[in-house]
C-alpha cells in the first residue's frame, strides 16, 4: 500500500513538472513577441523586434546579452553593477553641484515656499534612493482573478500616488506546469532584473519607473500580463500567447566565442 501510495505522489507530481519551459509573450502596442526560453537554471530572452540575444545563468547571476551584428557580448553580474552605478553616482552628483551653485543664487530672492520646494529637489536628486519617485510606489492586491489562455492569475495594480501606472496579472508556477527549477530560475530573473535596472535609474537620479520588486512585495508567481500608463493610456501591454513544456536544446544557450564587454 505504501508504495502504491508514493507512486501515486509522484506521478501527481509530474504532472506540472516537465523540466523544460518556452514562454511565449505578445507585444500588443508594438506588435512583437518576446519569448523566455527555460532549461538547467539557464534563461534565454529574445525579442522579435531585435536580433540581440540575451542570456541569463541562475547559478553564477549572471546575464550576456549577445549581438549577432557586431558579434559583441556585453556581461552584466554585481561586480559590474556596482561598478556602473559608481559611475553613474559620480556623474549625477557632480551635474548636481553646478545645479547647486545656480540655486543657492535663485534661493535669495525666492519666496519660503519656493525655497521649500527648491530644497526638496535638491534631495530628490542628491539622494534619490530615499527620496526619488519611487519611494511613492504602493501595491494593491486586487480581490478578483483573471483567466489568460485559460490560466487563472492573480491580479495587482500599481499606483504612483494616487495615479495608476501599472496592471499585472502573476500565475501560479503548478497552473503554467512549471517544474520548481523552471520556476526558481524565472524568479532569480525577475529578481536580477529589477536589482540591476532600479539601481541604475536610481544611479542616474531617473526614479520615475513602475518596475516591482516581487520578492520585497511577497508577491509569488509568474507574469503573464503586464500594462503601463501613462495618464490612463496604455503606454505598453505584454499578454502571454502561448506555452510549451517541449525539450529546449542545450545549444540554445551556447553562444558563439565573441569579444567581450563587460561595461
Amino acid at each position: 500500500m505504501k508504495i502504491i501510495l508514493i507512486c501515486i505522489v509522484l506521478l501527481s507530481s509530474t504532472q506540472y513538472a516537465f523540466g523544460d519551459a518556452t514562454l511565449e509573450f505578445k507585444e500588443i502596442t508594438s506588435k512583437g513577441l518576446i519569448t523566455y526560453k527555460i532549461k538547467d537554471e539557464k534563461l534565454k530572452f529574445t525579442q522579435s523586434t531585435q536580433e540581440r540575444i540575451n542570456l541569463f545563468n541562475r547559478n553564477k547571476l549572471e546575464f550576456i546579452s549577445f549581438d549577432p551584428e557586431s558579434g559583441v557580448s556585453s556581461v552584466f553580474n554585481n561586480d559590474v553593477l556596482k561598478q556602473r552605478v559608481s559611475q553613474l553616482t559620480q556623474q549625477r552628483l557632480k551635474k548636481l553641484s553646478q545645479v547647486e551653485l545656480k540655486l543657492e543664487e535663485k534661493l535669495k530672492t525666492m519666496t519660503p515656499e519656493q525655497q521649500e520646494a527648491g530644497e526638496s529637489l535638491i534631495n530628490i536628486l542628491k539622494y534619490p534612493d530615499l527620496y526619488g519617485e519611487h519611494t511613492l510606489l504602493k501595491i494593491n492586491k486586487s480581490d478578483t482573478s483573471k483567466e489568460i489562455n485559460n490560466i487563472t492569475c492573480q491580479l495587482y495594480q500599481v499606483y504612483r500616488a494616487k495615479q495608476l501606472i501599472k496592471d499585472f496579472c502573476m500565475a501560479s508556477a503548478k497552473s503554467l506546469k512549471l517544474s520548481p527549477e523552471d520556476y526558481l530560475t524565472q524568479r532569480s530573473f525577475y529578481a536580477f532584473n529589477y536589482n540591476m535596472q532600479s539601481q541604475l535609474m536610481i544611479a542616474m537620479g531617473k526614479t520615475r519607473f513602475s518596475l516591482v520588486d516581487y520578492d520585497k512585495h511577497d508577491i509569488d508567481g509568474v507574469l503573464i500580463e503586464s500594462i503601463d500608463y501613462r495618464d490612463s493610456t496604455i503606454q505598453q501591454h505584454l499578454i502571454l500567447n502561448s506555452i510549451s513544456h517541449d525539450k529546449v536544446d542545450k545549444s540554445e544557450f551556447t553562444l558563439p566565442k565573441t569579444d567581450l564587454n563587460t561595461e
